[in-house]
């Protein structure tokens, strides 16, 4: 066996260790664990040690960044990535009820009501919330899918009916 691959005593392990701890020591500089503070690179104020989380990557064993300023920078992330949420999906399901409906402006296929605040899709053959329930979000998975057949646009009345009753006030005769 070589010197590589031959299994190591603790001793040895040891002495490797304490090498390799020196090497990094000589390379980078020490690292004084014991300060009490650190300076956040995003605030450039002084603050105890116990308000950065730690990170395994940096040298000192904290982010470089302070528990407050990560926060602040997280809440104002989240509300303009919510802000672009909603109008990606007000766009996609006005896409979706216009690509079913044939019509720039999309109407319910029953009772032509226009309100788009009261439409939504309806799955022809029925099925719907277990359709639903398998594909979670059905105005992506009709895109994604290429507008299949067997749906059209119904106003949440006319579909709720055709569910419950099944048939629509409106075309009672």
């Amino acid at each position: 066996m070589n010197g590589r691959n031959r299994p190591r005593t603790p001793q040895e392990r040891r002495r490797l260790q304490i090498a390799q701890i020196k090497r990094f020591n000589r390379e980078l500089g020490p690292v004084n664990l014991n300060r009490r503070f650190k300076v956040c690179s995003k605030c450039k104020i002084k603050k105890s040690r116990k308000r950065f989380s730690i990170s395994k990557n940096r040298r000192d064993g904290l982010n470089g960044w302070c528990k407050d300023c990560i926060k602040l920078i997280s809440k104002k992330y989240l509300k303009s990535k919510a802000a672009q949420s909603k109008i990606y999906r007000i766009a996609l399901r006005l896409e979706v009820l216009q690509h079913y409906s044939k019509k720039e402006k999309p109407e319910c296929a029953c009772c032509l009501v226009a309100a788009l605040e009261f439409l939504g899709i309806d799955h022809i053959k029925g099925g719907g919330s277990r359709h639903k329930k398998l594909v979670r979000h059905i105005y992506s998975w009709l895109k994604k899918n290429n507008f299949p057949k067997d749906f059209r646009v119904l106003c949440h009345n006319c579909n709720q009916s055709l569910g419950a009753y099944g048939y629509c006030p409106h075309n009672k005769s």
